[in-house]
């Protein structure tokens, strides 16, 4: 059977891109290997840089709108608290959040299949085969958009070779009676990380994410990390994260890699929805054009590499040296402050690193002028 489009994976980056190309007037086919609505394992936090590319009443599915965030250094009760006049972070259950962006792709036009699992993908005919149940079926398209997650079935096949930073979170859902909905980060617990509090009214996401090379040690970081909080302990489960660590293959013949297949996640705070919805439907976008890889490619570096390669550079540094990164939040409240405006969209990594307050030089210097000695 034959489409003008195929897109593998329905989660924010598939569904938004689905909806994309199928609004365009492209015969679009979507495919997932689960089947919907599903849960998925995710902090829920949609930062508000994202809500342009919402469809119309997505809002309405929000659990919380934060407008704080309090910021802690390991066990010491040292704290900093950052502040926006309007919501910087919009709490969803991905298994909402997720089925609604489907129901809008579906609504533009799109086919869905669920419970369907691609097993082969060729780029140079526009050929993939899915196995759905007992039935295998080939299926064509002129594209293919792979926002299949981390360990997309596409760029495993299509681009062996390329190796992504994989981070490794654990996460759980506790019940939430502090009447704070403040979201709670602590850095230092965790090594090349941070431990994470997402509140959601009379709940909360709990978790911790660091390197693979920490996943040995993983879940004693956990526990340490509810011991900080006061949070009796319950059973997590984990899941990768495709972190951005430099260059990577947004193309590879006829497929466009989108959201965590593009591996687009965020260095320093793990964020994926945002990066998922915007490469989503500049590639959704772009194949209802001329030279759609071109574009999505052109797309993806003027609005999202620059200020991930900053992230990852200012991510280095504050996983390298947490204890002076944190003094310098105490010392100066502005680079808390600028990094609520960089999650609002009201500016980029770039801004934070360049206005003199922000660039990591400059953080040992308030470090050092603080007189501050990073505690143990």
């Amino acid at each position: 059977m034959n489409f003008d489009l195929i897109v593998i994976g329905a989660g924010p980056a598939g569904s938004t891109a689905a909806r994309t190309a199928a609004s365009r007037g492209l015969k679009v086919l979507l495919l997932d290997k689960a089947s919907f609505p599903r849960d998925k394992l995710c902090a829920g936090g949609l930062t508000a840089k994202a809500l342009p590319l919402l469809p119309q009443g997505t809002l309405k599915l929000s659990m919380n709108a934060v407008s704080q965030c309090r910021i802690s250094f390991r066990d010491t009760g040292r704290t900093c608290l950052a502040s926006s006049p309007q919501p910087c972070v919009y709490m969803f259950e991905r298994r909402d959040l997720d089925y609604h962006l489907l129901q809008t792709a579906i609504a533009a036009g799109a086919v869905f299949r669920d419970s369907t699992r691609v097993v082969a993908v060729d780029q140079e005919s526009g050929r993939i085969e899915t196995v759905s149940g007992k039935t295998n079926e080939v299926l064509k398209a002129p594209w293919i958009i792979a926002a299949d997650g981390p360990n997309s079935i596409a760029r495993r096949q299509l681009l062996p070779d390329d190796r992504y930073c994989q981070a490794l979170c654990l996460e759980t859902v506790v019940p939430w009676e502090r009447i704070d909905q403040s979201i709670i980060f602590n850095f230092g617990s965790v090594p090349d990380g941070y431990g994470w509090i997402f509140p959601k009214g009379d709940h909360a996401s709990v978790g911790i994410g660091t390197s693979r090379r920490h996943a040995g040690r993983i879940r004693s970081y956990y526990r340490n990390f509810l011991e900080i909080e006061n949070l009796a302990y319950s059973a997590a489960h984990g899941f990768p994260l495709a972190v951005f660590s430099g260059n990577k293959r947004l193309t590879k013949g006829r497929v466009l890699f989108c959201g965590d297949a593009a591996h687009l996640v965020d260095p320093i705070t793990g964020e994926g929805l945002y990066q998922a919805m915007f490469s989503g439907a500049a590639a959704g976008q772009a194949v209802t054009g001329a030279n759609p890889a071109q574009t999505y490619e052109r797309a993806i570096a003027n609005n999202l590499l620059g200020d991930l390669k900053k992230a990852a550079t200012l991510g280095r540094f504050i996983s390298g040296l947490p204890a002076p990164s944190f003094a310098a939040l105490e010392a100066s409240p502005k680079i808390a402050a600028a990094y609520i405006d960089v999650i609002s969209g009201r500016k980029s990594y770039a801004q934070l690193m360049g206005s003199g307050l922000q660039g990591p030089f400059r953080i040992i210097g308030h470090w050092i002028r603080s007189g501050l000695k990073p505690k143990a």
